[in-house]
């Protein structure tokens, strides 16, 4: 079928995803320690931002999980 990807970039695909989100997921705890530190101990990150990042990132480590528990994985 055309535009379909083979299974293995895929799964390739979903690593590099966990990957960038748990890099943005430092990014985000370090700047909200940051910004307490340097700007204002009033200072936080929207929580918004926080269950985005981190409700991505455990829906991403749960789609891998659920992929290996299957079968699929390596």
């Amino acid at each position: 079928m055309a535009g379909r990807l083979p299974p293995d970039e895929l799964a390739d695909l979903r690593r590099w995803a966990v990957k960038v989100f748990l890099a943005l997921s430092v990014l985000v705890v370090v700047v909200d320690l940051a910004g307490r530190l340097f700007r204002d101990p009033a200072f936080r990150v929207d929580s918004v931002v926080f269950g985005l990042v981190f409700g991505t990132l455990l829906a991403l480590l749960g789609l891998e999980g659920i992929n290996r528990a299957l079968g699929g994985g390596k």
